[in-house]
């Protein structure tokens, strides 16, 4: 069944032909992605699709079963979106508001349920009470999903959703957009500027080499913990692995803001030099410029280990 029909569109763009009669129809159940180059077209085309640009030619038809307020969207990034003084959860909830009308603008019980849902779902539960923009490109993504998510169960519009994110981050999100396309049924819509990457993401040693070559010119090696680190064997222990060879300074972040190693640090740590800190803006900065020569410091020493800043150091940054 078409959930969306498109007739021979044209769009344009600052006054220049950027999509040409295309026709095309996107179908329930379907795991569609637009390809193409920078600057051809292709958001132009999902605007056109949600309704927020018009075809200069054509036609769009949404089938029986889509209503125009039943689509997810992620959309890219901004510095200013990235930047947004909200948290987790209120940047969830507010996908909920594309079904609202203006007779009951205010969030029920129903909204904040499906926002937990969500949340749960997508898998930063442990991170709902932080600042979105204090989180990384690949949390950030996870919450604007999970954003999506809240307007929809029915089809999904992406736009360069792994923009920015380093090779775990791309093929941990395009895994989760492989599930919900195919166990919850939810109609996917890509756009992505990289064949290879949106086709070949989830291959082994394509995250390998990706990784190898980041890691080549990184300075510190910082690893966010939650609650299912230990268990994510594959990358996660084989990137700490590369890391301790490389013998990078390695800067342990505890989403659950713990200030010591807990029990769900990963087991390839046990012995390692490695500082724990709490999930935050500060004390992260306050890392990355003071673990590194306190780590060559160590190096020297002969000394390994566990270390965690004490108490004196959170006061001072406003703890």
């Amino acid at each position: 069944m078409a959930l969306i029909t498109c007739e021979h569109l044209t769009f344009s763009y600052e006054n220049l032909i950027v999509v040409k009669d295309i026709s095309f129809q996107v179908n329930e159940g379907d795991y569609l992605c637009i390809v193409g180059e920078n600057g051809s077209g292709k958001t132009t085309l999902m605007k056109g699709m949600l309704g927020l640009k018009k075809p200069l030619e054509g036609k769009i038809y949404f089938g029986e079963e889509l209503k125009s307020t039943e689509i997810g969207y992620l959309p890219q990034q901004s510095i200013v979106q990235k930047d947004f003084p909200a948290s987790v959860f209120e940047v969830v909830l507010s996908g909920t508001l594309n079904s609202k009308s203006i007779f009951s603008p205010f969030y029920t019980k129903k909204d904040k349920d499906k926002a937990k849902k969500n949340i749960e779902l997508l898998g930063i539960k442990d991170i709902k009470n932080s600042c979105y923009r204090d989180l990384s490109g690949g949390q950030q993504q996870r919450v604007l999903l999970a954003r999506a998510l809240c307007a929809t169960s029915k089809l999904l519009l992406l736009d360069e959703p792994v923009t920015g994110l380093d090779p775990i981050g791309m093929n941990e999100l395009y895994e989760l957009i492989r599930k919900l396309n195919q166990e919850k049924g939810i109609t996917i819509v890509m756009i992505s500027h990289d064949i290879n990457s949106a086709r070949d993401s989830s291959q082994e040693e394509s995250i390998k080499r990706q990784l190898r070559e980041r890691m080549t010119n990184s300075k510190v090696f910082i690893l966010l913990i939650g609650e299912n680190t230990k268990y994510l064997r594959k990358f996660v222990k084989w990137e700490i692995e590369l890391a301790i060879k490389k013998g990078l300074p390695i800067i342990c972040v505890n989403l659950n803001k713990s200030k010591q190693r807990d029990n769900y640090c990963p087991s390839s740590l046990d012995g390692q030099l490695a500082i724990f800190i709490p999930f935050g803006n500060k004390i992260m900065q306050y890392a990355l410029e003071n673990w590194p020569p306190s780590h060559e410091q160590y190096l020297k020493k002969g000394e390994a280990g566990s270390y965690f800043y004490k108490d004196t150091v959170y006061k001072q940054l406003g703890y």
